[in-house]
């Protein structure tokens, strides 16, 4: 799975984050990336790793909306695509009660062979 444009790859990703489906997540991730999300101090390298980091959110975590804003900067050189900007989660906790998160994200994606985008490095804070 991936974005046969990186201009697309935005709702992607949000169409897979809001399944709540870790291995639709993960199958966005080149096989070596490199996952830091906010508030941990760990650093997850693989699509295996970040598939089994996305699957421990969703244990506490449903009826996810993710709501990008306009990024600060977005450009692609060749076969990269880099992107900061900022977005918003809205989700549930499981004892039911409504919460947003807002983060900061500079990611990178990248053009594999079969020429699908997908993200080399997502680092949010």
């Amino acid at each position: 799975m991936g974005s046969t444009t990186p201009e697309d790859f935005e709702l992607m990703f949000k169409i897979a984050y809001e399944s709540g489906d870790a291995s639709q997540v993960a199958a966005l991730y080149e096989e070596e990336a490199v996952y830091v999300q906010p508030g941990s101090e760990q650093v997850v390298v693989g699509r295996a790793g970040i598939e089994a980091a996305v699957a421990a959110t969703y244990q506490f975590l449903s009826d996810i909306e993710v709501v990008f804003h306009e990024s600060e900067m977005f450009e692609v050189v060749g076969e990269y695509a880099y992107c900061h900007g900022s977005s918003t989660t809205n989700f549930s906790l499981s004892d039911g009660t409504r919460h947003s998160a807002k983060s900061r994200s500079t990611t990178v994606l990248h053009r594999g062979e079969d020429g699908l985008w997908r993200l080399a490095l997502d680092h949010a804070s």
